[in-house]
Order: C-alpha cells, then structure tokens, then sequence
C-alpha cells in the first residue's frame, strides 16, 4: 500500500513523499513518520518526536496597489471597481488591455498621489 511519509532530520521536515508501508530502513539522520492522507504537513514543518507544528511565517507588508493587483488579475475586480478602491482615479484613467489585466494611465496615478500629498501635507514618495 502507498502511503505519505514525511522525511525529518533534526526535528524539521525536508520533504513528503509517498511511499511503501513495508519496513525499509530510512537514511542515516533522517527520521521517517507515516502521515494522514489529509495531513497538511509539508517541508518546513517541526515534528518534536510527537507533533507537528506548521512553520512560523513572516506576515509581509503589501500595499493597497498590491492587493488591487491581484485582485484584478485574478479576475475578482473590474475595472469601476478599481477606480472606485483607488479614490482620486476616475474610471477613465483606468483600462483592460487584451488580456482584461488593468492598465492605470500615468497621469491619474500621478494626479492621485499628488491629491494624496495635498491632504498629507507631505511631499508624494
């Protein structure tokens, strides 16, 4: 039978694989542990002789064009919607080219950080 097993090697996991559930012996240094179909445990992952703990992951600062742009490419906002998430922009400045990917003209985002700046009172980055 194929089974999942995660390969460890100093209480963290290099790798999943699948494999067979009859007695081999594992690598030198490499402690193999048979997993959960469903298991989501995956490179990266501690194992403590017990448990598996998921990685500790760096939140990453995005910024709001990011998030749009993804949106966008994913096809989850048109482009009024975009215009409308990105404040001074009207919806003339911003455009699909061939592929519906949103295209925002210079100008608007020149216009938009200069509005932005106004309000700040600090100079546009």
């Amino acid at each position: 039978m194929t089974v999942r097993l995660a390969m460890i090697r100093d209480g963290v996991v290099e790798n999943v694989s699948l494999g067979s559930d009859d007695p081999w012996s594992s690598p030198e240094g490499i402690t193999v542990v048979e997993l959960l179909d469903d298991s989501p445990v995956g490179p990266g992952w501690t194992f403590d002789g017990s448990l598996f703990a998921a990685p500790d992951i760096e939140p990453q600062q995005i910024t709001l064009g990011q998030v749009v742009d993804m949106a966008s490419m994913l096809g989850l906002l048109t482009a009024e919607q975009v215009a409308t998430i990105i404040g001074p922009l009207d919806a003339s400045t911003v455009t699909t080219d061939t592929d519906g990917a949103l295209i925002v003209a210079a100008e608007g985002i020149t216009e938009a950080l200069a509005a932005e700046a106004m309000a700040s009172d600090e100079p546009p980055a």
